[in-house]
């Protein structure tokens, strides 16, 4: 991987805070039929997830979504170069949390069919060959 850029940072940021969210999902989950409170701090802490869990990880000031993501990856304009670059260093990182392993084969997917810059073919490629590698050893591992 390439030296740490902004979009690194914004995702790893991003990563620990969907964690810490989902966790208190957890954590309220096994009290919530305790009392009303305890049902009220589960609600909440739902409620805090499921609001947060899209501007976190599709960064909302440029993405409006997964699907607007996947989509704008195929764009030739500066918004498509963007999300090019954000979805390359997503895979990069690969970061763990609800949902991402889902989102990281989807962008696997797309980025194979996208105009990328020689520096992103040549991350992508390092990436893809890495998931061929794991997925080989994972099938005959098992």
């Amino acid at each position: 991987m390439k030296k740490p850029t902004s979009i690194h940072k914004s995702i790893l940021k991003s990563e620990a805070k969907i964690q810490r969210l989902h966790h208190l999902i957890s954590s309220t989950f096994a009290k919530r039929d305790d009392n009303r409170q305890s049902y009220e701090s589960w609600q909440n802490a739902c409620t805090n997830f499921h609001q947060s869990y899209s501007t976190l990880v599709f960064h909302s000031d440029n993405f409006e979504g997964e699907e607007y993501l996947v989509e704008l990856i195929t764009h030739d304009s500066a918004n498509g170069a963007y999300a090019r670059e954000f979805a390359v260093c997503f895979i990069e990182l690969r970061p763990y949390h609800f949902r991402s392993g889902y989102l990281y084969k989807r962008l696997l997917r797309k980025l194979k069919h996208a105009p990328l810059t020689q520096d992103q073919l040549s991350r992508y490629d390092k990436i893809k060959q890495a998931y061929q590698q794991y997925r080989h050893n994972r099938i005959n591992n098992s």
